[in-house]
């Protein structure tokens, strides 16, 4: 429980003039608020200044776009009208225009544009129904009708006695219609008509073709992270019982305000209104600074080589696997090798096939004895050698040379040293001693040794009855 009392009547002015300060203060602070709006960026709106959109406002950018085309499309239009209406020419023989010879016979085109001021326009209507046929080609040209005449500013036959005629020509409609301007006006149209679709098109390639958008991604992060801020902020100020009220939807009992689920759904309902606002949901947040446009590059120039890096790694990666794995052909292929070397193998152990010497000893030999006979050399090694002996010998006999004839040409030294019998029984035998440590009391220990002196006395007794014996 918290008791608030209120503040004496002596400090009321003190009081009001700090509230009128405060006052001062947030209107400053709220103007300072205003001026922290800063426009969002784009590549091809940028001639719409603050009314362009969030990134990531894909409707808003899109209509934009559409609006921006349709005008571009206008002015392009619009050059090309006035290219039509100053490019005009009417072709015409040169029999059908009107001339002083009369007799005259001579045939050929002439090209005649229809690019007359207003200078020589007649104000009557004569005239004006003589230049519309002569524009229209129904009535053969340079007639009497053709013909204009300059308006005398001094002539009083259609006014009153005294007065000057008004003219209805101007100076500035001369310049109007001049050649010169039309020609400046399609330059400017046509210059701006491409400049309006060119950003146009600029906008939709970054919509379209950029897969990573460094705008788009900040200006979502900043959305989300303004709708989570705002149920922080909306929870945290808590709710006001006077202005919102809250109802069980089973019963219909009113709840209490002060319910932390209560209040987490309340905020949640303030933070989606907010984000619906038709300013927040163009815009974005309003406090809201995109990068600059120099950063932009430099996070979209990362993320290409990060691209491009990932790229090759894949590609190596493919690669590598390629060549440990292997196709159908390729396993053939190493099966046909295996098959060809397996038949080599046994090509060679065919032609190494003991000889009759060997079987001859076979036959002699059914219980070898153990002699010193030198091994027979093989390529191979020991187990080669080994498959070479016949069957009934044993791995550790040795097999003389059939080139030795007696026994005194064996060189004992060398055999000794081939074949070490005293070396081999070492490493056939295996010994192991262990030594089991006791410990025995001293009354033990003399015991024994009472018992020791007592048996090696009957020993000694033993051993002289029997010399004397």
């Amino acid at each position: 429980m918290a008791l608030y009392t209120p503040p004496d009547n002596s400090d009321s002015s003190s009081n009001d003039s700090k509230s009128y300060g405060k006052d001062n203060n947030d209107i400053s602070d709220d103007t300072k608020k205003l001026e922290k709006f800063y426009s969002r960026p784009s590549l091809g709106l940028r001639l719409w200044g603050p009314l362009v959109p969030a990134s990531d406002n894909q409707n808003g950018l899109w209509t934009l776009i559409t609006i921006q085309t349709g005008i571009g499309l206008f002015f392009l239009y619009r050059y090309r009208a006035l290219g039509k209406h100053y490019s005009k020419s009417i072709i015409r023989d040169i029999a059908d225009v009107p001339s002083l010879n009369r007799f005259s016979t001579t045939h050929g085109q002439i090209p005649l544009t229809n690019n007359i001021s207003p200078v020589n326009k007649v104000s009557t209507p004569n005239s004006k129904l003589a230049s519309n046929t002569i524009f229209k080609g129904k009535t053969p040209l340079f007639g009497i009708s053709s013909f204009s005449k300059r308006e005398n500013p001094k002539d009083t036959s259609s006014s009153g006695v005294g007065e000057p005629r008004k003219s209805n020509w101007n100076g500035n409609d001369n310049f109007k219609y001049s050649s010169k301007f039309i020609i400046f006006k399609r330059i400017l149209y046509g210059l701006t008509g491409a400049i309006i679709l060119s950003q146009s098109l600029l906008e939709t390639c970054r919509l379209k073709i950029l897969k990573y958008d460094p705008w788009l991604e900040e200006a979502k992060c900043v959305r989300e992270k303004k709708f989570f801020n705002d149920i922080i902020k909306y929870y945290n100020e808590g709710i006001d019982p006077t202005k919102v009220k809250v109802k069980d939807s089973m019963s219909g009992n009113p709840v209490s305000t002060n319910i932390p689920e209560v209040k987490q759904s309340v905020a949640l309902v303030r933070a989606q209104n907010e984000a619906e606002n038709p300013i927040i949901k163009w815009f974005g947040p309003i406090e809201y600074k995109p990068m600059s446009f120099t950063e932009y590059l430099d996070r979209l120039e990362y993320h290409l080589d990060m691209f491009d890096f990932f790229q090759k790694k894949r590609a190596a990666n493919a690669l590598l696997w390629n060549s440990i794995t292997h196709t159908t052909n390729d396993l053939e292929e190493i099966i046909r090798k295996n098959e060809a070397a397996r038949k080599k193998i046994c090509k060679k152990f065919e032609k190494n096939k003991p000889s009759a010497h060997q079987k001859h000893l076979q036959d002699l030999l059914p219980d070898p004895p153990l002699t010193l006979l030198p091994p027979t050399p093989s390529a191979d090694g020991e187990a080669a050698s080994s498959q070479m002996l016949p069957p009934t010998l044993n791995r550790n006999s040795i097999v003389l040379d059939q080139s030795l004839q007696h026994s005194k040409e064996i060189d004992l030294k060398e055999f000794w040293r081939l074949h070490d019998p005293w070396m081999n029984l070492g490493l056939e035998t295996s010994l192991s001693i262990k030594f089991i440590p006791t410990v025995m009391k001293e009354k033990g220990l003399r015991a024994d040794d009472s018992k020791l002196e007592t048996t090696e006395l009957d020993k000694l007794k033993e051993l002289n009855n029997d010399n004397i014996k």
